[in-house]
């Protein structure tokens, strides 16, 4: 009984500070319209859970060929990624590209490459109350057919409504 008081305890904080936010894409301080972004090639969807070190990232590939996304290159604030999957034997390995076939998607929950048991969240709540909100970008490479390859950098903001 104890142990559940303590528990509730513990959450009521955060129940009681919860507020409601809006995640929202940006580039070039142009917004998006929404937790997305895209062009003639690919179509980035963001999503956030509250209290997560995860952003979820769905992509999807518009050509009428496939992409490889590279995955080891992609960024989150200038620091590799690590996906969801990682456990504290995987979370530094190496990330494989990923190929997307023509007109189909593709869904990673990406965090900052640390320590797994000292995971950053990826928005700051001090951001949040100091500015209104909290800013991290999001550099995807993304390999081409042709060979080209086209690294997306995308602003993905948290915002206090």
């Amino acid at each position: 009984m104890k142990k559940i008081l303590f528990i509730l305890m513990m959450l009521m904080p955060m129940v009681a500070g919860a507020k409601d936010y809006e995640l929202y894409c940006s580039i070039n301080d142009v917004s998006t319209g929404g937790p997305f972004f895209e062009d003639s090639n690919v179509r980035f969807e963001f999503g956030y859970i509250r209290f997560s070190d995860f952003l979820k990232v769905r992509v999807t590939n518009k050509t009428d060929s496939r992409i490889a996304i590279e995955w080891e290159n992609a960024r989150i604030s200038d620091r590799q990624i690590s996906f969801d999957s990682d456990n504290i034997f995987s979370y530094n390995n190496q990330k494989p590209d990923e190929i997307v076939h023509s007109n189909s998607t593709t869904t990673k929950y990406i965090g900052e490459r640390n320590s797994p048991d000292m995971r950053l969240p990826i928005f700051l709540a001090s951001s949040i109350k100091e500015r209104g909100k909290s800013v991290v970008e999001v550099i995807i490479p993304i390999k081409f057919a042709s060979g080209n390859i086209k690294d997306y950098k995308v602003f993905v903001c948290l915002k206090a409504k």
